[in-house]
């Protein structure tokens, strides 16, 4: 067929076994067929091992789908008191759905508790961000998932989950918007706490903060 993909299109009439074997790499990757349309050699020394690196970075970006939320938030502990939990500034990278590109930035999370209710073991937030975070994601469902499995877990009388966020698919592409920052916020529980917990998190920059309202 004449449109038929052939990874040795642009690399002469001599292919070595060595390099049929990268070509054939690329071939099973549409990336592949990308960079030949745009005149690469993919037999050249830096991307001999490119597809087995693509592929590796691939799993690490997107292995939250082998992750349970609610088995990482499994285990809770007694509340000891009432009070607010503020956790700032947690890193978290993402691949966006729509061009696969990379965003990333920064999530609080923010939850009252009163006496008798449950509390999550700190680690466990950082651990619940990477887990919705590395799967192909927006960042409105992002906060959301977020929410939903620490409201379905500890039901705390108030929760905000934030994000701010950085997209190269506009600051890197399209609009090409350097200074833009995207936030988004999810809530539940009491909107009056909630409006509480969000000026809460923005007194501050950084750190874990644990608030008494015994």
């Amino acid at each position: 067929m004449a449109n038929e993909f052939s990874a040795t299109q642009n690399v002469g009439p001599k292919v070595t076994r060595a390099q049929k074997k990268v070509l054939n790499n690329w071939e099973n990757m549409g990336l592949g067929k990308l960079l030949l349309s745009l005149g690469e050699d993919l037999t050249r020394q830096g991307l001999l091992e490119t597809p087995a690196r693509v592929i590796r970075a691939w799993k690490e970006h997107l292995s939250g789908y082998t992750m349970d939320p609610d088995e990482i938030v499994a285990k809770v502990w007694d509340a000891e008191g009432g009070g607010d939990i503020i956790a700032r500034n947690i890193f978290f990278s993402s691949l966006c759905e729509h061009h696969c590109l990379s965003f990333f930035g920064y999530i609080d999370v923010a939850y009252r508790v009163l006496p008798g209710y449950k509390v999550l073991g700190l680690s466990k937030i950082p651990r619940l961000i990477h887990c919705f975070s590395h799967r192909l994601q927006i960042q409105e469902r992002l906060v959301n998932q977020i929410a939903d499995t620490i409201e379905r877990k500890i039901h705390p009388r108030g929760l905000v989950v934030r994000a701010r966020g950085r997209h190269l698919c506009c600051t890197g592409r399209g609009v090409r918007t350097e200074s833009m920052q995207m936030t988004t916020v999810a809530t539940r529980g009491a909107p009056q706490v909630c409006e509480i917990l969000i000026q809460r998190i923005g007194d501050k920059q950084n750190g874990t903060e644990i608030i008494s309202t015994e």
